[in-house]
């Protein structure tokens, strides 16, 4: 007969016991490998050499110019090459008041790169899709083709305010003598003698002033003004007389009304002349009056006619100022207006006249 053993059953769990003492800390590790260098601080753009003033492409930028110190525009796309839109950022460029606004740095985005140019910023100008940068070159090289470059921006100070007006300088000390064809000109009216007046033959140089003394001379004390010939652009001859009203250029006088001269009447043998506003040459200048007529007496002016008229026709007054044709028949002493230089088809008009035949 066997003797079977049972085992006692085990007691409860006892509590955990005491966190053991830290171990030693171990050796330091190898050294890790060296990483890739970084790129320089700045926005990232790729360049381009093309040359054409449009959108380069997201990333890309382009000089108007392949010669650097030719440049004078810059064209940059909205976006950087990270696709993030710079728009705002560019817009910051030509905010100062200053007349350079800032100062643009652009150079090789690698560490190990080279090239690197400097401008000045004058401008920046909204395109779709890019900006125009205006710009004077400073120094530097351009980058190649693709090549990935970052751009910084210093910006310049707004203009100050005008500083107060410093105390009067000294007095200079004065100058040398100007040249002696420089003459200060006092009036004379009472000198009674022959004078030459002084003139050039260039305006707007220094000339050698000369003078006439067989062809051109002036006596102050009489006014009168001696020479052998004289040309005219205006093309009558015209006196001044005291008119009852105010008269248009081209309105037909007579002799008669509450003055010297007044609106001539139909057929009337009292004409005095036709009104001119630019004669060649005016007699009676000083004339006095409220009103003052100048009268052509010969030469040919603008006349107000009525009616059909032919060139060559003698004219006579039509009333209200107007002059008509006489037609056939033989002017009265006294009626005679001008000759027409051309013809009217009638109603209401003005045409040129030769006066005083």
């Amino acid at each position: 007969m066997a003797l079977i053993i049972s085992p006692p059953n085990p007691g409860p769990t006892g509590p955990t016991g005491p966190t053991g003492a830290t171990g030693a800390t171990g050796p330091t590790g190898a050294t890790g490998l060296t990483g890739a260098p970084g790129l320089r601080g700045g926005i990232v753009f790729a360049f381009s050499t093309i040359t054409t003033d449009s959108d380069p492409g997201n990333g890309i930028l382009r000089f108007n110019n392949t010669t650097i110190a030719s440049v004078t525009q810059i064209f940059i796309d909205d976006v950087d090459s990270f696709s993030t839109n710079q728009t705002n950022w560019f817009t910051t460029w030509a905010q100062s008041t200053a007349g350079i606004k800032s100062y643009l740095t652009i150079q090789s985005s690698s560490i190990s790169g080279t090239s690197i140019c400097v401008f000045s910023v004058t401008a920046v100008t909204a395109a779709t899709g890019y900006r125009k940068i205006s710009v004077n070159y400073i120094s530097g090289v351009a980058p190649s083709n693709t090549e990935s470059v970052v751009l910084s921006i210093a910006r310049t100070g707004d203009t100050g305010a005008t500083g107060a007006t410093g105390a009067t300088g000294a007095t200079g000390s004065p100058g040398t003598a100007g040249p002696s064809n420089v003459v200060l000109a006092t009036d004379d009216t009472t000198t009674n003698g022959t004078h030459y007046p002084v003139f050039v033959s260039t305006a707007g140089t220094n000339s050698t002033p000369k003078v006439s003394t067989t062809k051109l001379s002036f006596n102050p004390a009489t006014g009168v003004m001696n020479t052998i010939a004289s040309r005219a652009y205006y093309a009558d001859l015209a006196e001044n007389y005291v008119a009852d009203a105010e008269y248009t250029q081209g309105t037909v006088l007579m002799i008669g009304g509450t003055k010297e001269v007044t609106l001539a009447t139909n057929e009337s043998n009292k004409i005095a002349g036709v009104v001119t506003t630019a004669p060649a040459y005016l007699m009676n200048s000083g004339c006095p009056g409220e009103f003052v007529a100048a009268i052509a007496l010969v030469g040919r002016v603008p006349v107000r006619v009525v009616g059909i008229i032919r060139k060559g026709d003698l004219l006579i007054s039509a009333g209200n100022g107007h002059a008509k044709s006489i037609g056939v028949y033989e002017p009265k002493y006294g009626q005679t207006i001008g000759i027409a230089l051309e013809n009217f088809n009638g109603g209401q008009g003005i045409i040129e006249v030769m006066v005083g035949k």
